[in-house]
């Protein structure tokens, strides 16, 4: 009797303990991710995500939005001329939100807080961009963003072209084939970006986990 006396006591025990171990386990267990859609004038207005570019269109030219981690507050910061709205955005395991931003209103008088240093960097770069398209005029040229995450080299064609994402390319017209070679030296998919002149297409690979 004693034996079968310690086993049912062992047993009570291991369940108490499991039963206060398991929702300590859940709690810290990984949250996973959420999808965050941004539906606004990409034409005109400027769109961040945790100070990274929100990657408007893929490679089908489809707005697929951007995966967040989970039950984290994320910061989307939207920019048209003058003015900035600035959004806190918390999302749920498998959430996918739309998030629709009205440009209506927005003008120089701009209702949210400014940046100054930001907005000078971000007009410095526009004008820098202005004179590089004024150069190349002739060159019948199209451009192609590349986006990541993590971060990672180009590769344009099967060539490694010794660019880190994020980063701008002007390229001919046509088909071109990219891939992204993360930190870790994984490899992404491929992905076919049809450029046509004068047109801006823009990419975003994500390493698989």
């Amino acid at each position: 009797m004693k034996p079968t006396a310690l086993a049912i006591a062992a047993l009570s025990i291991c369940a108490v303990l499991l039963a206060f171990s398991a929702p300590a386990h859940a709690s810290t267990d990984y949250q996973g991710e959420g999808t965050l859609v941004v539906i606004t004038n990409f034409a005109v207005a400027d769109v961040e995500v945790n100070g990274e570019p929100y990657p408007a269109y893929s490679d089908d030219l489809q707005n697929r939005g951007m995966s967040l981690p989970a039950r984290q507050t994320h910061q989307v910061i939207v920019e048209y001329g003058d003015s900035m709205r600035v959004y806190e955005i918390e999302l749920n395991p498998g959430e996918r939100r739309m998030l629709m931003v009205d440009l209506t209103g927005m003008d120089s008088s701009g209702e949210a807080p400014e940046r100054p240093q930001r907005r000078e960097a971000r007009a410095q770069r526009r004008d820098e961009e202005e004179e590089q398209s004024d150069e190349e005029e002739d060159d019948d040229q199209g451009r192609l963003t590349v986006y990541s995450r993590p971060r990672g080299n180009i590769h344009l064609n099967g060539e490694d072209l010794d660019e880190r994402t994020p980063e701008t390319l002007d390229v001919d017209p046509g088909r071109h084939e990219v891939q992204i070679e993360f930190e870790d030296g994984e490899m992404s998919e491929v992905k076919t970006a049809r450029v046509r002149e004068g047109s801006r297409v823009q990419l975003f690979f994500r390493e698989d986990d």
